[in-house]
């Protein structure tokens, strides 16, 4: 007996899903901190920059800089401008999608700033 496509289509899925190939992707609830940490980050206007420590601050949690960078370094949405918060010593700090990436988005942004880091603390 001949199975039909749709029966052989689900089979493929289910053994794919139960062995771990395909996972169901559900919208995460995010974290109260990461949320307001992203919602500051977000309201960093064009142009104007905040230090991981401000951004923590801002979001309740004023010892929480390395969280903050952890958190920004996870986020590859592009309308949460991760570019604009930088180190408190003025450097650029880390990004995701690279420092020279970083360097250029806020000159393009009118950001007054040194050439690029060539290494990182």
């Amino acid at each position: 007996m001949k199975a039909s496509i749709s029966r052989k289509v689900q089979l493929v899925r289910e053994c794919n899903c139960s062995c771990g190939f395909l996972k169901r992707f559900k919208e995460k609830k995010k974290a109260p901190f990461r949320a307001r940490v992203l919602a500051v980050v977000r309201s960093i206007p064009k142009g104007q920059v905040l230090s991981y420590k401000e951004v923590a601050r801002r979001a309740g949690n004023p010892r929480a800089a390395r969280a903050v960078g952890s958190i920004l370094h996870r986020n590859f949405n592009p309308r949460i401008p991760c570019h604009r918060v930088v180190r408190a010593d003025g450097g650029l700090g880390g990004y995701n999608r690279g420092i020279a990436k970083k360097h250029a988005l806020l000159r393009k942004e009118g950001v007054p700033l040194p050439c690029p880091d060539k290494k990182r603390r």
